[in-house]
């Protein structure tokens, strides 16, 4: 087969796939975000709730998960097209939602990082310029902590 046509079919498979996550329009779905990166596919845990607030048209850059004495830590990188004062802003308007508080909002090290939580929920996120211009890198972390 000629390289030419299996560099095409690969390229075509990357846009297709790329194009059915952004075709989502809610972080409500508790389907996983799956970005191709190579033969490795970087997925969020399904364990982590809906109701964590997540910014969306997002690509997965990485993503960890652990569990130590009842609770459980999921840490992820996420790359978006905006800047860092539209994430901020989200995250501060969907912090104040849906039984969310905001319990830090400040600069450290000129990183803003903005911590909200909701009964046994609990997340912080910081944001930095992207790899290319016009896009930003999200640092994420979620708390689930046990109910008593």
């Amino acid at each position: 087969m000629n390289k030419n046509i299996i560099i095409g079919v690969a390229a075509l498979g990357g846009i297709l796939l790329v194009g059915a996550l952004f075709s989502k329009t809610s972080q409500d779905s508790k389907e996983n975000i799956k970005i191709e990166k190579g033969s490795d596919v970087v997925t969020l845990s399904e364990k982590i709730p809906a109701q964590i607030p997540i910014y969306p048209y997002t690509k997965v850059r990485n993503s960890t998960e652990s569990s130590q004495n009842g609770k459980d830590y999921f840490s992820f990188s996420i790359s978006a097209k905006a800047t860092i004062a539209e994430v901020n802003d989200w995250y501060r308007e969907a912090l104040g939602q849906n039984g969310w508080r905001i319990t830090g909002d400040e600069n450290i090290a000129g990183y803003q990082i903005i911590k909200g939580e909701n009964q046994n929920l609990y997340t912080s996120m910081q944001v930095a310029n992207g790899d290319e211009s016009g896009t930003v890198i999200i640092s994420q972390q979620v708390q689930i902590r046990p109910t008593n």
